[in-house]
């Protein structure tokens, strides 16, 4: 139970970062005092369990019960205030002055709980102290064999407990040399999941301890990495570096475990994440309205539904699947907010505490009552998004199809910093004033597909200095005439762009760090293309596609550091220049559907390095 409990507190305390952003202290009546009163206490809790977690009693156990349900609490009454006030607008001032009173009143009685909590805590403390001055050291047996003991249900496999007591304990023990275990015959391996995904979904479940020198997404990229390592979780893709995980999948075994350690913690009270995907007819097929599994018809609850505009509630019955009803155990607890999306007049309902958000469907200004949300992920095949999304400063990843439009925000005096946006990725006709590029200090991956003529003002991406990532999509070449990238960019991607070979030297002389190079639909143009010595003096994968590329006059000098080379769909490419095999770190050279003289050219290039590494043998 501790676990929960400092997942709970760790969650908490995202909130109360969240709702005292100087962006949201002007739409919101709050005591500022107040609540920095309960973040300290609440940091206290954290650090308190960080400490004593490893040498918890039966005492302390039932307190960090106490602090798990009481933290859920105070997240709870947080966001009942929260969205009621940002629904009900402007208002008169009796009414601001009632909603600080009952806002206070409530956080009041959390502080009083947490402080009763805080002083048993303080007794255990000076108990357990006493206890150990007068007692010698004694051994005490290792538990872990009656730590997972069967729930009674039928088992899927014989000896299942002991075979997951072993696993666990040699994979997670701490010494350097750690054993791998044979998993054959113990059963299957879950679907996979992309590793941006799960790590999106772990930041959203505000689980993960924030570091002053590291974003959330790094430090869930180092737990992730540690995961891998000590093979619990499974690599299915590597990235094209080979370095990262592009997806990765679990092995049901341990899935097991954890949906059973989770169910005995309550680690995961109410979902924060929601997928809604389309199905067509919809309307003919029952979906769980949290992940769209298909169900049955009678798969249904009554839940809460909040009533924006007013303090009441109404029920509302929804489909959840048995994995919902299992993962999420107070889902009757669940304040949903119901939106009107702007196709087919369809109508659906979020989880007011909603994190990470996956839609097929466009949502109006009401989607910024979703106050906690961080990722919204639009696959629409038109749409503008509404203003306000200016105005949700804790934003992380905002994600688009290639055909939403990001409305230009209002520039403002009291125009909303937003400082942990990473991912704006794949809107149209993007406008890069300096203005809006501003308000995103903190960028690292940026997508455009540009449509209409006129200025992209890509002149000024240079102002993102963070930026690690670009995608531009441009049916009008001129745009780029002006583009200046900033000497941060790691990864590059061009489409339909149409640009002559010759102006490739531009984009090399002004990337050093460039390390990735993606070039889809005649990115470039022309029939050849000839670098120069300097250009990608880092570049690791070059990938290109569907391209007339016709003489490709390359040498090892050119590409000093290349890795990777993905060639698709070049059909006119006369061959692989042979200079290509000469490159010391190159590891791999895939074709799909290129020209056979090119297929023939990646051969012989193979046949030069066996042999070259045969006699390389044979003179040691």
């Amino acid at each position: 139970m501790a676990v929960a409990a400092y997942a709970s507190l760790l969650s908490l305390s995202h909130v109360l970062e969240n709702i005292q952003h100087p962006a949201r202290r002007t739409r919101l009546h709050l005591d500022s005092n107040q609540l920095q009163t309960l973040q300290q206490k609440v940091q206290f809790l954290l650090e308190f369990l960080e400490v004593d977690s490893g040498r918890i009693s039966l005492e302390m156990e039932d307190l960090a019960r106490q602090i798990a349900i009481l933290a859920d609490e105070a997240e709870d009454v947080i966001d009942l205030h929260v969205v009621y006030q940002l629904g009900e607008g402007c208002r008169d001032e009796s009414q601001d002055m009632a909603a600080l009173s009952s806002f206070y009143q409530d956080i009041h009685k959390v502080i009083q709980k947490i402080d009763s909590i805080m002083n048993e805590l303080g007794m255990i403390q000076e108990d357990c102290t006493h206890v150990s001055k007068q007692q010698p050291a004694v051994s005490v047996p290792d538990s872990s064999s009656t730590a997972f003991t069967s729930s009674g249900k039928s088992s899927t496999m014989v000896g299942f407990d002991e075979h997951l007591v072993r696993v666990m304990d040699e994979l997670t023990r701490n010494e350097p040399d750690l054993q791998i275990i044979p998993i054959t015959g113990m059963g299957g391996i879950d679907d996979e999941i992309k590793a941006s995904e799960l790590i999106k979904l772990w930041v959203a479940e505000g689980f993960l301890k924030p570091s002053r020198a590291k974003t959330l997404e790094e430090v869930a990229e180092e737990y992730l990495r540690n995961l891998i390592d000590r093979n619990l979780i499974l690599v299915h893709k590597w990235n094209y570096g080979g370095k990262k995980a592009k997806t990765c999948r679990i092995h049901d075994l341990l899935r097991d475990l954890c949906l059973r350690q989770s169910q005995k913690e309550c680690l995961i009270c109410v979902p924060k994440a929601q997928r809604i995907d389309f199905f067509e007819p919809r309307w003919e097929i029952c979906l769980c309205f949290l992940c769209s599994s298909q169900l049955d018809e009678d798969q249904r609850m009554d839940l809460p539904e909040v009533q924006v505009t007013s303090q009441s509630t109404s029920l509302a019955s929804l489909s959840v699947c048995d994995g919902c009803r299992i993962m999420y155990p107070n889902l009757v607890r669940l304040r949903l907010l119901r939106v009107k999306a702007y196709v087919d007049d369809m109508e659906f309902l979020h989880p007011t505490k909603l994190c990470y958000l996956k839609t097929e469907f466009e949502s109006p200004s009401t989607i910024s009552l979703l106050w906690n949300l961080q990722t919204l992920t639009l696959s629409l095949s038109s749409g503008v998004l509404p203003s306000e999304i200016w105005d949700m400063p804790q934003l992380r990843h905002l994600i688009g199809s290639g055909d939403i439009v990001l409305p230009h925000p209002i520039v403002t005096q009291d125009s909303v910093i937003m400082e942990n946006l990473q991912t704006l990725a794949d809107f149209r006709d993007f406008r890069c004033t300096i203005d809006v590029l501003d308000r995103l200090p903190n960028l690292k991956k940026l997508g455009i597909v540009y449509i209409k003529k006129g200025s992209g003002c890509l002149e000024n991406l240079a102002y993102l200095q963070k930026l690690e990532s670009l995608f531009l999509l441009e049916e009008n070449v001129s745009l780029l005439a002006n583009i200046t990238f900033p000497t941060s960019l790691k990864k590059l991607s061009l489409s339909n762009c149409c640009i002559p070979w010759e102006e490739m030297t531009i984009f090399g002389s002004v990337l050093p760090n460039l390390e990735k190079l993606t070039l889809y639909y005649n990115a470039f143009t022309g029939p050849e293309w000839s670098p120069v010595d300097g250009q990608f003096p880092r570049l690791k994968v070059l990938i290109i596609w569907y391209n007339d590329l016709e003489r490709w006059r390359a040498e090892s000098i050119h590409f000093p550091n290349l890795e990777r080379l993905h060639l698709y769909n070049m059909f006119c490419l006369e061959e692989i220049p042979l200079g290509i095999g000469d490159i010391p770190t190159l590891l791999s050279i895939h074709l799909e559907d290129c020209s056979d003289s090119s297929v023939n050219s990646a051969k012989q290039i193979l046949e030069e390095q066996q042999t070259n590494s045969v006699d390389k043998a044979e003179e040691s």
